[in-house]
């Protein structure tokens, strides 16, 4: 590659239910944006076992747009198609925008290309964004998710060379929280993180989506999200090992308040990844339950306030049987 074909960014969107229309809006919201010099931008479509395009009619009408394109028959998840995205990618920045979601206003992308200008590049680059959502009569809801969001790849650029310093890549066997680890380890891991106060992207009310489908069913299912933090924890053991305690210890105290709100859907399911992660941290979770007691205490003061602590001394003593169990055999 030589210098000349060297992007600032690559934006990134994987899709799979969405058809060509729905791709036509996020696509037009990139190819409207003012001020920018778009030959700095390329945009990278991955069909994750969905929507068949013809590469011969790749949206001619946006004309601004430098589109490349790039499917496989079985889905494999958005993690997937974006780690596919990332190693075609030409951009010193990754951007990813899910294909049901579009840039908030005509200035966003800008925004981004002013911190670079201004001042200098970043590790990650994390801006505001927007959730639309209804009420029960239907009424159109938005709530703004600030700039400290470590969990959600919304409104935010990674540094190329950065995420390859520290080996990160998207876990092709999680199909949801891919990105609560992905986005977790960037932003944990990093030491320049610049901190954009304008919200640029718009996470769009789709009763269809992965989180949002069935009632937000995937809150309930916790085998994938102790799978997703036992990475999590794996990769901090390794590369940040100050931060692990903290860590660990808040991932035990919120999971009892977790659990209790969203029924775990597969509990055999969860009791296995949850094991595995108790192994795998059984030092931390030994040497910490008096920690985690205190903040699942303050937590019960706090943000679960509504949700009663009775039962934690329960929990804490289900882990420990979980673990025993394994290390009995």
């Amino acid at each position: 590659m030589t210098s000349e074909d060297k992007k600032l960014v690559s934006i990134i969107i994987p899709f799979h239910d969405e058809d060509r229309d729905q791709l036509e809006i996020v696509l037009s919201s990139i190819n409207i944006q003012i001020g920018i010099d778009f030959n700095q931008i390329e945009v990278i479509l991955i069909s994750d076992g969905g929507t068949e395009l013809d590469e011969e009619d790749m949206f001619p009408e946006l004309k601004n747009l430098n589109i490349q394109y790039y499917r496989y028959q079985e889905s494999k998840g958005a993690g997937f198609a974006r780690q596919v995205g990332m190693e075609m990618a030409n951009g010193k920045y990754y951007m990813f925008i899910d294909a049901d979601d579009e840039l908030h206003f005509v200035g966003a992308l800008l925004e981004y290309f002013n911190v670079i200008k201004y001042h200098g590049d970043h590790q990650v680059i994390i801006g505001k964004y927007l959730e639309q959502s209804h009420n029960a009569s239907g009424e159109k809801r938005y709530y703004t998710h600030q700039n400290n969001d470590w969990k959600s790849i919304m409104a935010k650029w990674f540094n190329a060379a950065y995420v390859d310093t520290i080996g990160l890549q998207w876990k092709d066997d999680l199909r949801i929280f891919e990105d609560t680890y992905f986005v977790g380890i960037a932003c944990e891991l990093a030491t320049d993180i610049y901190h954009l106060d304008t919200i640029t992207y718009m996470w769009l009310d789709n009763p269809n989506s992965t989180v949002r489908k069935d009632n937000r069913s995937f809150k309930h299912q916790a085998h994938v999200w102790a799978k997703s933090n036992r990475y999590y924890f794996e990769t901090i053991r390794k590369q940040h090992p100050v931060t692990l305690v903290g860590d660990f210890t808040s991932y035990m105290a919120d999971l009892y308040f977790r659990n209790l709100m969203y029924k775990p859907a597969d509990e055999e399911a969860f009791e296995k990844e949850q094991t595995k992660l108790l192994l795998e941290n059984r030092d931390l979770f030994e040497k910490n339950e008096d920690k985690i007691t205190l903040i699942a205490k303050s937590f019960s003061e706090g943000k679960y306030s509504k949700i009663p602590f009775s039962g934690f001394d329960s929990f804490l003593a289900d882990q420990r049987a979980l673990l025993a169990k394994v290390l009995i055999k």
